[in-house]
C-alpha cells in the first residue's frame, strides 16, 4: 500500500477537495476542552459561594458569624408569615376540607329545615324542592295534561293552540 500523500485513493481526495476531514478525532484538542471547561466550572463555584459569604457578613469573619449564629428576624431563607390579616397559602390538605365544608353547609341551605332569615320581614329559607312546588302551584294551578313537560308548564316556545279565543268582529 502506497504511503505517500500524493498516491490516496480518488474517494479520499475527493472528499479532502469537498472539506471533509480525513482523520478522526482530535483528542488532544478535545482533552484541552474538557479541562478548561471543568476549570471554568470550579471558579465559577468558587467565585459563587465567596459572593455569597460577602454578601452574609461583609468578611469572612463577619461571614462565619452570620452562618453559625444568624438573628431570629433577618436569617437568610427564614420562614415569614405575613401579618395576621393578610391571606396565606392552603395547602391541599386544607383547601379540599375548606371545599368539602362549603359544598356541606350549600347542601344543608338548599335541602334543610326551613329557618327564617327575617322574621319581622316575612322572609323564610325552605328547602328548593318546596320552593319549586309553591312555585309551579302559583304559576301553573290548572295546568293540562297536554304538557310535555311533568311540572305542567307549557313547553319553552311552543306555539299558541286552536284553542285559544280569537277576536270577534
Amino acid at each position: 500500500m502506497p504511503t505517500d500523500p500524493h498516491h490516496l485513493d480518488p474517494e479520499e481526495n475527493e472528499l479532502v477537495r469537498l472539506g471533509y476531514e480525513t482523520e478522526d478525532v482530535q483528542f488532544k484538542s478535545l482533552g484541552k476542552s474538557i479541562v478548561w471547561f471543568f476549570a471554568f466550572v470550579v471558579f465559577c463555584g468558587v467565585s459563587g459561594v465567596i459572593i455569597f459569604f460577602l454578601f452574609l457578613g461583609g468578611s469572612p469573619a463577619g461571614a462565619w458569624k452570620a452562618m453559625t449564629s444568624p438573628p431570629d428576624n433577618t436569617a437568610p431563607f427564614a420562614k415569614r408569615l405575613p401579618p395576621e390579616p393578610n391571606p396565606l397559602l392552603q395547602t391541599n390538605v386544607t383547601a379540599r376540607t375548606d371545599i368539602r365544608d362549603l359544598r356541606r353547609a350549600e347542601n344543608e341551605i338548599l335541602h334543610g329545615k326551613p329557618t327564617w332569615v327575617d322574621q319581622s320581614k316575612g322572609v323564610a329559607r325552605i328547602p328548593i324542592d318546596q320552593a319549586i312546588d309553591l312555585y309551579l302551584s302559583k304559576i301553573a294551578p290548572n295546568a293540562s295534561k297536554d304538557t310535555t313537560m311533568t311540572s305542567g308548564a307549557p313547553p319553552v316556545g311552543a306555539a299558541p293552540s286552536d284553542e285559544t279565543p280569537s277576536e270577534e268582529k
